[in-house]
This record gives structure tokens, C-alpha cells and sequence, in this order.
């Protein structure tokens, strides 16, 4: 058997590819064993598996095809035609595919209903969707899935769609403890006041913290407490314990070392800068003493030569003013001669 909704694929596409809803199961032998839709164009195998036209040419590969059900490979033109198995799904009870729509009959009267089917809308106020309008009160009432609905148990007013979800997790709702069976009128009472004390509740041995994984309702817990194997536990978890604190001590202590020799390290460099800081002072200051020295010794000799150069220099005046009489003279004289 197959599903109760699906498309109906005839020539002339009368339902425009809408689904439609049977009122039970359809059987295989009125179905395209590759879409698992009803056909008028249905087509059989050797072994007298369905395909519609469309599958089949999907399928075709030169001329052969792999039969999707039991992998044979068989020619295309061995196909049988099969359209009387359409007739046969004309018979089965299905719904008009249009929204809102209430007709049911046989697939054939379906087909004839559909094309003159005129269905008035009207929208959902909760759910916004658009449902028959003389179905619209009915819809809301008892179908809308926002539509407010009570609690079974404690009466609060929630959205169909999560009435579920809120009854899952209703503190008002009946309950039984997972341990001792006990039966409760409400979660509330289970969870706040019987499973703190529950006798059958397996719980953490006390001596957990020492390496004990037992876990035991409280009876059982009282007789597995008092046993010795817990000193035992204790001795081992306390020596365990001293050797990690030694572990600690010595890191400690080689921490403590490194914290001495940086320092130490630290005092060093520091000296040695100001060494070098005292050194290179008193290098650059000598230096510069050098240096003022050699500048002072320039300036001196520079002002001794502009001295003598100023003397020489009128001195050559004075010959140039000396001379410059007779030289004129001759030049006169010789002029003449000429």
C-alpha cells in the first residue's frame, strides 16, 4: 500500500499538479513505481512494473532502462500499456485538493467537481491562514493550532501547538519517583520535597573526596561507609597529598634560587652601566677639552696672521703711494721720446 496523498497525473492536468488526499491508502498496482503518483499514461515491464510516461523517459537510456525495483535492465519498446489501471484509481474515494474545500467522492467525480469548484476564503485571525469561510468557525474552535486551549493540569491557557511541550514539563502534572516507585499528585511535590529524602536514591559515598566512586541508596550507603577499606583510601589519598606538597616545596625553592640569581644579575648590569655611563663621561669631557683647546690655539693663530697680513698690507700701500709719482714721470718722458 502507499501513501494517502498524492499527485494525479492525467493528460490534460486537471488538478494543476495540487496534491490529492485519499481517503485510505492507494494500492501499488495503480501506482508509477518511480514517483509512487497515479498516472493515465501508465506503461508495464515484463515483470509488470508501472511506470508513467514521464519516468520512463526520464529513465530511458538508448532505448533500455534500469527497473528501479528490482534493477533488471529491460528494452523500452517491450513496455506493455496499462492505462486500465487508471480506471481503476477513478474508483478510489479521495478529497477535492482545493483549501476549504469539504467535497469527497470517487476520483472520476473529483475531477468532474474540480474544474467548476469555487471555494470562499476567509483568513485565520490567529494563524493568519486562509481556510473555508464557512468553515472558519469550526477552524478556530477546534483545528487553529494558536488557538488558546487549557491545561489539563494546571489550567494555564497556552497555544495548541505547545500544550505538548507544556504538559511535558507541568509541575502540576502527575508524577513517580524514578527510584522507589512512590506515586505523587503533582511533579512540585516529587522534585521539591520526596526526592531530597528518597531512601532508594542512589547517592555519592561520603568518602568520595578520597578516591571512592560508590554510589548506593542511603540504606546500602550506611553499611558501605563503616567499612575499613575508607582508611585505607585516607593513608594513600594523605601520602599522596605529602608527596605533591614536597613537589611543591622543592619548585618553590628552585623558584625562590632563580629569584636570587636574577636579582643578583640585575644588581650586576646595573653597576656595569654605570661604569661604562662613568667612563664614557669622562672620556667625552676630555675630549671636548681637546677639542676647545685646538679651536682656542686656531683663533689665536688666525688673529696673529690677520695682524701681520694688515701690516703687510699697508706697508705695500705706502710703497704703491711712494712710488706712484716717478713712475708717471718716466712714462711721461717716454712718451716724448717717441
Amino acid at each position: 500500500m502507499a501513501t494517502k496523498k498524492l499527485l494525479v497525473k492525467d493528460s490534460s492536468n486537471t488538478f494543476n499538479d495540487k496534491l490529492v488526499t485519499f481517503a485510505a491508502d492507494v494500492p501499488e498496482d495503480v501506482l508509477c513505481a518511480c514517483c509512487w503518483n497515479i498516472s493515465s499514461q501508465l506503461m508495464a515491464d515484463p515483470r509488470d512494473h508501472l511506470y508513467c510516461k514521464s519516468c520512463l523517459a526520464m529513465l530511458d537510456n538508448d532505448g533500455k532502462f534500469d527497473c528501479v525495483t528490482d534493477y533488471a535492465v529491460h528494452n523500452i519498446d517491450e513496455m506493455k500499456d496499462r492505462s486500465e489501471r487508471f480506471r481503476e484509481a477513478l474508483k478510489l474515494i479521495a478529497n477535492c485538493p482545493n483549501e476549504g474545500c469539504n467535497y469527497r467522492a470517487t476520483l472520476r467525480e473529483i475531477m468532474t467537481h474540480y474544474k467548476t469548484c469555487v471555494v470562499k476564503m476567509a483568513k485565520c485571525p490567529l494563524c493568519q491562514k486562509e481556510v473555508n469561510k464557512k468553515a472558519l468557525a469550526a477552524h478556530i474552535s477546534s483545528v487553529c493550532e494558536h488557538r488558546l486551549v487549557n491545561c489539563p493540569y494546571c489550567g494555564m491557557e497556552v497555544e495548541d501547538r505547545h500544550l505538548k511541550n507544556h504538559m511535558q514539563d507541568c509541575d502540576e502534572r502527575p508524577a513517580t519517583c524514578p527510584h522507589c516507585a512512590e506515586e505523587f499528585d503533582t511533579f512540585a511535590e516529587l522534585r521539591d520535597e520526596h526526592l531530597p529524602t528518597c531512601r532508594s536514591k542512589p547517592t555519592n559515598c561520603p568518602y568520595a573526596r578520597v578516591g571512592c566512586n560508590f554510589q548506593a541508596t542511603a540504606n546500602m550507603m550506611e553499611k558501605h561507609a563503616s567499612s575499613c577499606q575508607h582508611l585505607s583510601s585516607l593513608i594513600d589519598r594523605v601520602l599522596h597529598l605529602e608527596a605533591e606538597l614536597q613537589d611543591v616545596k622543592s619548585a618553590l625553592e628552585e623558584a625562590k634560587k632563580d629569584k636570587e640569581q636574577l636579582k643578583q644579575l640585575i644588581a650586576d648590569k646595573e653597576d656595569e652601566y654605570h661604569k661604562t655611563d662613568e667612563y664614557l663621561r669622562k672620556n667625552l669631557q676630555e675630549d671636548i677639552d681637546e677639542v676647545r683647546t685646538q679651536v682656542q690655539k686656531v683663533e689665536r693663530d688666525y688673529k696673529t696672521s690677520e695682524s701681520d697680513l694688515r701690516a703687510r698690507f699697508q706697508a705695500l700701500e705706502q710703497r704703491n703711494t711712494f712710488l706712484e709719482e716717478p713712475i708717471g714721470k718716466l712714462l711721461a718722458e717716454m712718451a716724448t721720446m717717441n
